[in-house]
């Protein structure tokens, strides 16, 4: 499954772009594997391999316009492919923590509101934690999470999420 979902990466061009010191598909490679390193569902990965795909609030480029969604759902199913859209369509994170308590993400586009359960907000979480870690990139947010209580981060994380971002941070727990 891994190489069809790279492969339909590749068709999408995101080899063709440049995205932290490298191709996007690295970068997406990356952060799959990350997320699957921590043990996370099958879907989530595949989220977390595209999920840039439609650009981010970060990263404007998209391989794929949001109009077309149909054509990320063949590849990937509609459970992922509403992960990669919810990570494209937000502030993130902020806007991942604003939903724990409102229950919905606010397009950045339009302002629209998209109701948001909070078994998708902590894999948005977990996505978000592989693809600032893949690219060495904002690790304040990492801290602030491995910071909380117990309690407040087994609500937001997973416990195989946490134990994987605390390794791939160096073991490193504030």
């Amino acid at each position: 499954m891994h190489a069809q979902l790279r492969c339909g990466l590749q068709q999408l061009g995101a080899d063709r772009h440049p995205h932290s010191g490298r191709s996007l598909l690295d970068h997406l490679v990356g952060t799959a594997e990350l997320l699957s390193n921590w043990g996370c569902a099958a879907h989530v990965c595949a989220a977390g391999m595209y999920h840039s795909i439609y650009g981010t609030n970060g990263f404007s480029t998209a391989c794929q316009g949001r109009d077309q969604r149909e054509v990320i759902v063949s590849l990937i199913g509609e459970r992922a492919e509403r992960l990669v859209y919810l990570f494209a369509l937000s502030e993130r994170p902020v806007a991942f923590f604003e939903a724990v308590g409102s229950g919905y993400l606010s397009s950045r586009f339009d302002g629209s509101q998209h109701p948001v359960a909070l078994d998708e907000l902590r894999e948005l979480i977990a996505i978000e934690c592989a693809n600032l870690i893949e690219q060495h990139g904002q690790p304040e947010l990492v801290e602030v999470l491995l910071a909380l209580p117990d309690a407040q981060r087994s609500a937001l994380l997973d416990g195989n999420v946490i134990d994987g971002i605390e390794r791939s941070n160096g073991g490193s727990n504030a």
